[in-house]
């Protein structure tokens, strides 16, 4: 059981990692878009 206990917290916290970095990727890709299409 203890086992258990020991996986089960780091899942969501590694997710929340994960979509936290996609996110601030998505956010560069957004303002690359961006400026090339200003110029």
């Amino acid at each position: 059981m203890p086992a258990q206990d020991h996986r089960a917290p780091p899942m969501p916290v590694v997710r929340l990692v994960v979509s936290d970095a996609s996110h601030a990727y998505l956010d560069a890709v957004q303002r690359q878009i961006e400026q090339a299409l200003l110029k």
